[in-house]
């Protein structure tokens, strides 16, 4: 594998089965040596597994980077009132 395309992948799942999806995608990425590319909402998640974000808004990517630089460090006015909300 090149390249895994997922949308939502632990959306209908609970806790449990959320982290044992996230160790098998962690330990199939060493693996094959794989780009992954999510789509999230979870930013937990996103915390957890992303080693970049690429943030989009209405189709349009406003902001990229690692999770400390895009939510904490961010001088986009969006960006930030979206990191205040869900982080608060």
């Amino acid at each position: 594998c090149e390249l895994l395309l997922l949308d939502e992948p632990t959306t209908a799942m609970d806790v449990c089965g959320a982290k044992l999806f996230e160790q098998c995608l962690q330990d199939y990425q060493k693996k094959y040596c794989c780009t992954v590319v999510m789509v999230l909402h979870d930013i937990a998640q996103v915390k957890r597994l992303a080693d970049e974000i690429i943030f989009m808004k209405e189709g349009k990517m406003i902001m990229r980077g690692e999770y400390k630089k895009l939510f904490f460090k961010t001088d986009n006015p969006f960006v930030r009132e979206y990191a205040n909300y869900i982080l608060d």
